[in-house]
Order: structure tokens, then C-alpha cells, then sequence
């Protein structure tokens, strides 16, 4: 904190004074002779000037993105806030040391360059909405997966209040990706029932009392399966055509 040249004269001072502590064979003369050199060199030693010039001029740069802080996010805001804070505090101070100065012209320089503008989520929130909308049972699970974790990234950027516009304009474009990327569940062709309803529709022209009532009876169940089986969207190509050939064999046996 000393310039150079009185700590020089001030370290030469306190070598001779040492020395002649050190010598037992020293005259008093010699030893007051020391004393007083090297409180006329502490006397004389000079506290270097400070420097506040640079923290000014960052200082008065500050104030401009002060003036707007509000368009930057909260966290960000805080720490620039305390550190210009910190800087005038220091500049105000006639006691302030050059190593303290430094110290605050590098927070106040790292805190602006730190500063993050709020992003503009307008476009992430309308996606949310599509994409929150979607109806995700016709979709393969694999390509599900993938999108539940793109959708539950994206909602958490969109309700983080320090997210940069970088972090926005990724998560969206994730997202956006995931839901292009959906892939439909493949749907089963449905089953053939010509044959069964051909053979339905012969079966409704017999008449009950052409026929014995034990071989009736079990083509009346048989028919009712039929026609169950006829009705029902879900049933698969090999029930209908099961089906088909058991009520094709009841009419056969009708006695």
C-alpha cells in the first residue's frame, strides 16, 4: 500500500536496525543511531494514491442498464443491484483501499456481464397448449416416452422466472421435434364378415317347425353366438370365421 521508494528506504532501515539488535558487542550509540532511522523511514513511509477513475467510469455505465432493470431476470437483477450498491459505497469511502476498489470494479463488471433479459415465452406457451391438448393414447409408447419428457422439460422452463431466451428457444424446439415425431399406433384391418353374414342371412330363412326341436335348439345358440360375433367391432378374423363354419355345420345338422 507503500510506494516504492519510501518502502524501500523503510526496509533498509528496519535490515540496519535488526543487525544491530543482533550484535551484542553494539554501542548504545549505535542502537539509538538505528532507532532513529527507522522511525524517520516509518515516519516517511507514503500510502500510494488509489485509483477510482476505472470504477467511476463503470459505475456510470451501470446506471444505464439500471434504469431498465426490470427487463432483466430477477436473480440477475439482484446480484447486479447489490454490486453497484457495493461500488458506490466504495467510491463514497475516502478510506477505501486500492485492493478493495479492484474487488468491487471485477463484481460489478462480472454482475453486468451477468445480466439476463427476460425471454419472451409467448410462442413456448401456445405449444404448451397444443402439445397439453394432445390426445396421447393413439400414439406408440416409445414415441410417448419421448414426448412426455420434452413436454415436462418445456413446463418447467416456462415456469422458471431465470430461464434465458436461449434456454426457451431449445426447449421449444425439443418439443416441437417430440411432437412431430409421434407416431400413430398401427390399427388392426378389420375382419372379413361377408362369409358370416351370407351365411347369417340363410340361416334366418329356416323355419322352426320344419325342424326337430333338440337340432333347432342348438342352431337357435349357435345363431345368437353368430350374430353376437357379427355385431361386435373387435372381433378378429379368426373368431368370424370359426363362427362362420359353427353355424354352417348347425344348419347342416338340422333334422
Amino acid at each position: 500500500i507503500y510506494t516504492g521508494d519510501s518502502w524501500k528506504v523503510f526496509s533498509d532501515a528496519l535490515a540496519e536496525a535488526e543487525k544491530v539488535l543482533l550484535d551484542e558487542n553494539a554501542l548504545q550509540a549505535e542502537i539509538d543511531a538505528a532507532c532513529d532511522v527507522l522511525q524517520k523511514a516509518m515516519d516517511g513511509l507514503t500510502v500510494k494514491p488509489v485509483d477510482k477513475s476505472k470504477l467511476e467510469k463503470l459505475v456510470k455505465r451501470s446506471e444505464v442498464y439500471e434504469a431498465k432493470i426490470e427487463r432483466y431476470t430477477p436473480q440477475t437483477a439482484a446480484i447486479f443491484k447489490d454490486a453497484l450498491e457495493a461500488a458506490r459505497a466504495v467510491l463514497a469511502d475516502e478510506g477505501a483501499s486500492q485492493v478493495e476498489i479492484d474487488q468491487k470494479y471485477a463484481n460489478l463488471q462480472k454482475a453486468l456481464f451477468d445480466l439476463r433479459e427476460i425471454p419472451d415465452k409467448s410462442k413456448l406457451e401456445e405449444l404448451l397448449q397444443q402439445a397439453e391438448n394432445l390426445d396421447i393414447s393413439i400414439y406408440t409408447d416409445e414415441s410417448v416416452e419421448v414426448f412426455t419428457v420434452a413436454l415436462a422439460k418445456a413446463q418447467a422452463v416456462n415456469a422458471d422466472p431465470e430461464a434465458d431466451q436461449q434456454t426457451v428457444n431449445t426447449a421449444m424446439e425439443t418439443l416441437q421435434k417430440a411432437m412431430g415425431n409421434l407416431t400413430e399406433k398401427e390399427t388392426e384391418a378389420a375382419a372379413d364378415k361377408k362369409a358370416l353374414q351370407g351365411v347369417i342371412a340363410e340361416a334366418e330363412k329356416l323355419r322352426k317347425e320344419e325342424y326337430t326341436e333338440e337340432s333347432w335348439s342348438m342352431f337357435a345358440e349357435t345363431l345368437e353366438q353368430a350374430k353376437a360375433v357379427n355385431e361386435d367391432a373387435q372381433a378378429e378374423q379368426e373368431s368370424v370365421d370359426q363362427m362362420t363354419k359353427a353355424l354352417q355345420n348347425a344348419m347342416d345338422e338340422l333334422k
